[in-house]
């Protein structure tokens, strides 16, 4: 819908409650389209030289954009909180810190908000308004973070909300903070061995969630609010994931990479793949719902989802020509692993039944009993609390059955 570039980079897109759609660019742009992203309207805030890091709608005229320098452990000049109530037209300067990036908002409404910077001696700064911003109030405590990621500032609720930090500067993994209390105190969780970044952050409800990691190209997802993050053997891994969005209403997921967007209605146990126009390198994704999405470039091309790939069948790879049952990955499954990732394909229609047999043939998990269109499709299984042996995972579908082999040697 938006075909031609920006003349600076995008480094946030944000959908507010109206439809209207808001860039957070660098070198102080803001941008909104009120017709889904076909025109725009660019707004330079006074702060002319600062880096527009996140921005945050409630609608068409309401935002809040946030400014400061790059992600890292030195000062990298001051950052803004600015607010506008005409559309971008006019900004007002609500905050300011020497050296604070603010790259994470959100509000709850036009009065309540918080805002997330990166503080002094590897802490976080977090700010709290009760009056739409005009006088912010720090949180008496002072979570450790030595980076607070940008734009992973997320809240399932009113009480119930995350971001991610980075310790790669002390050779150390990523870590994902939970506050249940609106932001007044955090919890500091680790993100998993071999996570030094997370992209994007998403949940459903204050206790399935998901996160993704552009760098070591994996999904994790959680079970128990981020108290404990598993990895998520999902058909897109090792692919770019720079964003991922749930939809609450719904509970449909969707992931974003430089290829594809990925959709589940599920909770991740099967995906769709959607292709997108070769455009270069994502930059995030942001939905109104769970149909209606862009995905925008760092250049500034956007593209919008069109159709509800759902129940339509949007991939233009060949369909198999019979049933599929690919190979479980991984394979040996080791004691570190906590998902298999279970690939398989339909030629039609059909209803299907996958599960999962102990050596003796006694069935110990129904992974999937219902129908399902044709294509690629990927199931995962938790095979936590399992003892080490073989198993076989058995597809069926009409009157044909085929059979895998998985070994558990913890």
């Amino acid at each position: 819908v938006q075909p031609s570039r920006m003349n600076s980079q995008v480094n946030h897109a944000f959908v507010a409650d109206d439809g209207s759609l808001w860039l957070a660019r660098d070198t102080a742009w803001v941008s909104v389209s009120t017709d889904q992203g076909s025109t725009w309207t660019h707004m330079q805030l006074p702060q002319t030289e600062a880096s527009v890091l996140s921005v945050f709608a409630l609608t068409k005229d309401i935002a809040w954009a946030g400014t400061g320098g790059p992600q890292s452990l030195v000062n990298t000049g001051s950052g803004q909180i600015w607010k506008t109530t005409d559309g971008g037209q006019t900004w007002t300067q609500q905050l300011y810190g020497i050296d604070s990036r603010f790259g994470n908002l959100h509000f709850w409404d036009t009065d309540n908000g918080i805002a997330v910077s990166q503080g002094a001696k590897d802490s976080a700064d977090v700010y709290l308004t009760s009056n739409g911003g005009v006088t912010w109030n720090r949180a008496a405590e002072r979570p450790l973070a030595r980076i607070p990621l940008y734009n992973t500032l997320i809240f399932a609720d009113r009480s119930n909300g995350w971001f991610a930090s980075s310790n790669v500067y002390e050779n150390d993994d990523a870590n994902v903070l939970r506050t249940t209390d609106g932001g007044q105190s955090w919890e500091v969780k680790g993100a998993g061995t071999g996570i030094g970044y997370v992209s994007d952050i998403a949940f459903v409800d204050p206790l399935k969630g998901w996160f993704v990691d552009e760098i070591s190209r994996r999904v994790k997802r959680t079970v128990a609010g981020g108290q404990r993050w598993i990895s998520a053997f999902y058909p897109m891994s090792g692919e770019r994931l720079v964003g991922v969005h749930a939809d609450p209403a719904s509970r449909v997921v969707w992931i974003l990479s430089d290829e594809h967007a990925w959709v589940s209605a599920d909770d991740g146990a099967t995906w769709t793949k959607t292709t997108l126009i070769p455009a270069g390198s994502m930059q995030g994704v942001a939905f109104a719902d769970s149909l209606r999405g862009w995905a925008v470039t760092k250049n500034g091309i956007v593209e919008r989802q069109i159709g509800d790939p759902l129940v339509t069948t949007v991939t233009r790879e060949p369909l198999p020509g019979n049933l599929k049952l690919g190979n479980a990955y991984p394979n040996p499954v080791a004691a570190t692993t906590d998902a298999v990732m279970i690939p398989f394909a339909l030629a039609q229609d059909q209803h299907v039944r996958l599960t999962v047999c102990n050596a003796s043939g006694k069935e110990i998990a129904t992974l999937l009993d219902r129908s399902m269109q044709p294509g690629e499709h990927i199931r995962v299984w938790d095979p936590r609390g399992f003892s080490n042996g073989v198993y076989f995972i058995t597809l069926q579908a009409g009157n044909r059955t085929v059979t895998g082999r998985l070994v558990l040697a913890r």
